[in-house]
């Protein structure tokens, strides 16, 4: 089942976004904020996520302005990615394939962090630092499960956006191996 909520009023956005920046916004930011978000809590993020690795916002004298707004924050973030760790890349790509999907119909979602390692092939060490990373920018979000340690893409544009970049070699490589480790496991 699937709940439609309205949009956001512009002062909660707002708070949302000095919550998550942890400053004021100067009123000319903030309401070019608002314009863009149009009520959206997942476009604020994700457009905070964009200008943070873009470097774009900067603080002065206790608040936050911006030097320049991205034209697609997806695409922003994407490309911060390919210039950043090579294991986060991986990782990310890989969590797209395994999610599980959600009433909606949508998939990668929900995933268990676990079997994206397997997939992935990534050593304890690095799957560590990039769950860091990846939590510490946004990209992912825990998910409470007393079962699993499970985590979501923040954002279904960004997950479908990853899901597109990924070559049609690497996504075939990528479903052999998660089949190899079902089949190993006995879920197949």
């Amino acid at each position: 089942q699937r709940v439609e909520l309205a949009p956001l009023p512009s002062t909660s956005l707002l708070q949302l976004a000095e919550l998550r920046l942890g400053h004021p916004l100067k009123p000319e930011l903030a309401r070019e904020l608002v314009a863009r978000c149009d009520g959206s809590a997942r476009q604020l993020a994700l457009t905070l996520l964009a200008l943070q690795g873009d470097r774009c916002l900067s603080l002065h004298g206790g608040a936050f302005t911006v030097s320049g707004w991205p034209e697609n924050p997806q695409d922003s973030i994407l490309h911060q990615l390919a210039r950043g760790e090579e294991a986060d890349l991986k990782i990310l790509r890989t969590a797209c394939l395994v999610g599980s999907p959600l009433g909606d119909g949508r998939r990668g979602s929900l995933f268990p962090f676990n079997l994206v390692l397997q997939v992935a092939g990534l050593t304890s060490a690095e799957a560590e630092a990039t769950l860091a990373r990846l939590l510490g920018s946004g990209i992912w979000e825990e998910v409470r499960n007393r079962h699993n340690e499970e985590y979501q893409f923040s954002s279904y544009e960004l997950r479908d956006a990853l899901e597109a970049s990924l070559a049609e070699r690497s996504r075939k490589r990528l479903h052999t191996r998660l089949a190899s480790i079902f089949e190993e496991r006995g879920e197949l």
